[in-house]
């Protein structure tokens, strides 16, 4: 999942190095100003106060650092704050905030005695964030779902953490972090980490405490606070959600265990011991975000048939492939979400068949050349070369769809039954806890599997060409497609039948009318017949199905579908459907 405003940012040159650390990648950053290769973050313990009102974050993180080699500075990632002290081991020290990029933000520098080379330190800043922090979202209790109380979420993906906290804004870099959080009484806080407390007895205060004792990267940072409930759906899992919506979150959510208990077939154990999921306001732009221990999720994805919970098998494989396994910096976010795509579909392929997965893999790839038209040629290639440009213009569904390709297509020729079962969790046991790169994995890649060498130069149009791929893979059951067409074509006849779209899955219907829509417009007699009541369309709560509803309705003139275009834009926030419906 992606941030607000999607800043993603590339990296130079591929650094080698013989080094071997678990939970660091020596590698070169241009989207960081910090100087990770000389001195690194270990751990970070957060001490915050939210002021809900001026919409901000005030306190200290103290970091312990590393020295790599000789250093006598520290350089942190910021962007927008308010530093008023810092402190090396408990003594002030000289500190310069410099405003250098809109792009990137500000950069922290600290002098600190000489370290070399094993040595450590911590380091304390007392800070607090703007109003305006671009990893925040403050909601009023008007922008709520219930009208309870104010409303906090933060997104960090890709280079936002520097907005909540002077940091080493990189993937390359992972950290435990622990942290003490407090919040208006009656307002709970949650984090993307285990909880280890709460305290309310403070006058009108209450303190929420925390732990994350696997190293994540600072894009995973999260908190959340809420008038929130919980309930439990599973025997790790939990979701938390406004009142009004809890319950029905709680039903459409029950599949959690069966989609963890799968991946972990695949991949081997789930370390994060908590799953939970919290559902945020309409307002929130994304369908998912994989913030470890604590799942952000829109509330457009209950539908109440749990016809969308495919976001959650989504979020859940990027416990493995994305929060363990991770990209070494944002050129080779494919490692990310490519790999988490290909991994979703495995878990659907084990709780609904392997027809899904062959549904969904062929409609991903069918859906590239549409992405394509409104990508720069650059942009289409897997591995990437951003320089200095906004990340927002690069951001599409390439990585996703282009990268999950190369993973079938690899399956179904290079790798024997066998290694294809395993493929994943080596995958996982070889590069877990560390930043990956793409010349990393494919050198790895060649040396696992001989059979690479026949496929070498394709591998590599895949990987560094523009455009589509330039294979196809197998799409070995296309029975879910074949079903869709016969009711696209009935659907474009003079005698559209009800009876035959009703028999079609929901994910086979928005299928349809996805397709349906690059044909439009139609004559409003159609649109009538369709939005007749034994077709379902118009009464559906699914957000997937009215998407696509009304785009063709507003692309065939139909004036009924415009109150329902209106609505539909002040309810819902998701970026999905702003671009597709009303684009």
């Amino acid at each position: 999942m992606f941030s607000f405003f999607n800043r993603l940012f590339p990296f130079a040159r591929h650094i080698t190095s013989s080094r071997s650390v678990s939970t660091y990648c020596e590698m070169a950053d241009p989207s960081s100003f910090s100087n990770h290769l000389n001195v690194v973050i270990r751990s970070t313990k957060l001490d915050w106060k939210v002021d809900m009102e001026g919409k901000k974050l005030g306190g200290s993180v103290e970091h312990e650092v590393e020295g790599l080699t000789d250093a006598k500075e520290v350089i942190l990632d910021a962007r927008d704050l308010n530093v008023e002290r810092v402190l090396w081991e408990g003594l002030e020290t000289p500190f310069k905030y410099d405003k250098i990029s809109a792009s990137l933000g500000d950069r922290l520098s600290i002098s600190i005695p000489l370290v070399s080379k094993g040595d450590r330190g911590v380091l304390s800043i007392v800070y607090s964030t703007s109003s305006s922090a671009r990893a925040l979202q403050f909601l009023s209790p008007a922008q709520t779902t219930d009208n309870k109380g104010p409303f906090l979420f933060s997104q960090c993906q890709a280079i936002h953490a520097r907005s909540i906290v002077p940091c080493q804004d990189t993937p390359a870099v992972k950290a435990k972090y622990s942290s003490k959080v407090t919040v208006p009484a009656g307002l709970t806080c949650l984090m993307s980490a285990i909880s280890t407390g709460k305290d309310t007895s403070g006058q009108g205060e209450w303190t929420f405490s925390f732990h994350q004792d696997i190293p994540v990267p600072s894009y995973l940072i999260a908190i959340v606070v809420g008038v929130l409930e919980r309930r439990e759906i599973g025997p790790r899992s939990a979701v938390w959600a406004e009142g009004s919506v809890v319950d029905t979150a709680a039903k459409e959510f029950m599949e959690t265990e069966e989609f963890l208990k799968a991946a972990e077939e695949i991949c081997g154990e789930y370390v994060w011991k908590r799953y939970d999921l919290v559902v945020l306001p309409k307002t929130f732009p994304y369908g998912g975000m994989e913030n470890p221990c604590l799942t952000f999720v829109t509330p457009t994805i209950i539908a109440g048939d749990g016809s969308l919970v495919s976001v959650v098998a989504h979020e859940i494989a990027h416990s493995w492939t994305g929060n363990l396994v991770t990209t070494a910096n944002w050129d080779h976010f494919w490692l990310n979400e490519g790999f988490t795509v290909y991994l979703e579909r495995k878990i659907n392929e084990k709780v609904y068949g392997r027809p899904r997965r062959y549904f969904d893999a062929k409609e991903g790839f069918e859906s590239l050349g549409e992405t394509l038209k409104f990508v720069l040629p650059e942009h289409s290639k897997l591995r990437q070369h951003l320089g200095g440009i906004d990340p927002d213009d690069a951001f599409s569904s390439i990585p996703y769809e282009k990268g999950s390709s190369l993973l079938l297509y690899l399956e179904q020729e290079v790798l024997s039954e066998g290694e294809s079962g395993s493929f994943l969790r080596d995958h996982v046991r070889l590069f877990s806890s560390k930043g990956l790169d793409t010349e990393t994995w494919l050198t790895s890649m060649k040396e696992r599997f001989p059979r690479m060498k026949e496929h070498e130069e394709i591998v590599n149009e895949w990987l560094y060409g523009e455009g589509m791929p330039p294979r196809t893979p197998k799409f070995i059951d296309d029975s879910m497609v074949v079903e869709c067409n016969k009711v696209i074509d009935n659907v474009l006849s003079s005698s559209p039948s009800s009876q035959l779209f009703s028999s079609l899955t929901t994910t086979q219907k928005i299928f349809v009318l996805s397709s349906l829509c690059a044909k439009a417009p139609f004559d409003h007699a159609k649109m009538e017949v369709l939005a007749s009541a034994p077709f379902g369309i118009s009464s559906s709560i699914n957000c997937e199905i009215l998407s696509p509803w009304i785009k063709l309705g507003l692309t065939s003139q139909w004036e009924p579908s415009i109150p329902v275009a209106l609505q539909f834009a002040k309810e819902y926030g998701r970026l999905k459907y702003c671009k597709k419906t009303y684009g």
